[in-house]
């Protein structure tokens, strides 16, 4: 009956690895996918777009404004005129017509140097949004990673764990033919089975894992979330990373940093906006129009004038109330603000950098450690089966010994992917993650 079951769960397995094999979904694959079609990188390109948009001289009142205009009216009216010299005049369903066309501009020709500086900001509006992009492109590459590796951890303990339901089988088998033989208790013999079956539900568990870890990454590549595929059998190499080196990345590279150094640029263009406030601003305004009016009642029948017109406006700031000085202050202290979340960002993104770099270190430790011992442990659990076939050990020295070999094959494969994820976060916040 238990083989049977064994056999249950490797053809369950088994034909769980064929169905998915047709569609093998490769890392770089992955990425592609989730760069192009996840829909937090969708969003942010339409933001980049837009600021691509607004980076225009014309936004910022860099160019002037021309308008057309187009007028034309009457009515009908009823009208009794006595003029000066004695004559009356008495017109009924009089119509008067008029109508006039005209082209204006509008230039803002000179306002402290304010729609230059403007323009500077949209550009560097439009550099932040650039980077904000660049930032989420770093999350979705991470997550994808991240997600990937996580399966295929898990289909790396699902076959530990299939290894050992077949050594809980072996187990199942010997302790029954010595129970028939008379050298092995019932109860050593019940004890067998009830591990088997635990074995067997925990490997049906990890297959359930490796399914909600699939559905997981399909909704980061926004498709459907029951879209079989395959993965690697192996996490990707790790690469060998040295604090020096990323630590001169993150100065250059780290983009929470890039991004408050831009805030930065915009604040001190901002302070040049104030500033230039107390200088006058010169407008200039022209025009060309033509008017038309016909009168059916009065002392002109017809009116016509057209022509050119202009006018400069020159507007002198005198006083306020101080308000402009007041501006001033406060975008002096913005700026410094912003300087110190420069400093404070930086200091931050070390501190995470090393913290985080010592976790890998530990953990490369800690995984040639756990290596070794799965040497030592799978040494002694082939001599515990020699032993147990010999009945010179008892089934809990057996299970004890299966144990420890399936416990440290189970840290060496969490301590390969808590470096992958931690070698990931490290080139993250050293701005090394994507070119």
């Amino acid at each position: 009956m238990y083989k049977n079951i064994f056999l249950f769960i490797f053809c369950l397995f088994f034909s769980f690895e064929i169905k998915l094999f047709a569609q093998i979904l490769t890392i770089d694959d992955a990425l592609q996918i989730a760069l192009s079609q996840n829909f937090a990188a969708q969003l942010v390109k339409f933001d980049q777009q837009i600021a691509q948009n607004n980076y225009q001289k014309g936004n910022a009142g860099l160019q002037p404004t021309i308008t057309g205009n187009i007028d034309y009216g009457g009515s009908v009216i009823n009208a009794k005129q006595e003029f000066l010299t004695g004559s009356v005049q008495n017109v009924n369903n009089a119509i008067n017509r008029n109508g006039n066309i005209g082209v204006n501009m509008n230039w803002l020709i000179f306002n402290g140097f304010a729609a230059q500086r403007t323009y500077q900001i949209l550009g560097l509006q439009k550099e932040l949004t650039n980077l904000n992009v660049r930032l989420q492109l770093e999350n979705i590459t991470a997550n994808t990673i991240i997600t990937y590796c996580n399966i295929v951890q898990n289909k790396q303990t699902a076959k530990v764990l299939t290894e050992n339901l077949s050594i809980s089988q072996e187990r199942v088998r010997i302790a029954k033919d010595r129970f028939e033989l008379g050298a092995m208790s019932k109860n050593d013999y019940l004890r067998a089975q009830i591990d088997a079956k635990r074995d067997s539900a925990n490997l049906i568990q990890q297959l359930q894992q490796i399914k909600i870890a699939k559905i997981q990454l399909n909704q980061i590549l926004n498709r459907n979330v029951k879209t079989e595929f395959e993965v690697s059998e192996n996490l990707p190499d790790t690469k060998t990373i040295t604090y020096n080196e990323i630590l001169e990345n993150l100065k250059a590279q780290n983009t929470q940093l890039l991004i408050q150094r831009k805030q930065n640029d915009v604040a001190f263009i901002n302070t040049q906006i104030t500033k230039g406030q107390i200088l006058p601003s010169v407008n200039f305004t022209a025009g060309y129009n033509y008017a038309n009016a016909v009168a059916g009642a009065g002392i002109l029948r017809t009116n016509q004038n057209y022509g050119l017109n202009g006018r400069v406006t020159i507007t002198i700031p005198i006083f306020d109330g101080y308000e402009r000085q007041r501006n001033i202050q406060n975008a002096v202290i913005a700026q410094k603000r912003q300087q110190t979340t420069i400093e404070q960002t930086q200091l931050e993104a070390e501190t995470n950098l090393t913290q985080a770099f010592e976790q890998y270190q530990t953990s490369l430790e800690l995984l040639k450690i756990e290596k070794e011992n799965v040497i030592i442990t799978k040494q002694n659990l082939e001599i515990t089966v020699e032993k147990f076939q010999l009945g010179k050990i008892t089934a809990l020295e057996f299970r004890d010994a299966q144990q420890t070999f399936l416990e440290i094959q189970n840290r060496v494969l969490l301590l390969n992917f808590q470096l992958k994820v931690q070698e990931i976060n490290l080139l993250r916040i050293s701005g090394s993650l994507i070119k």
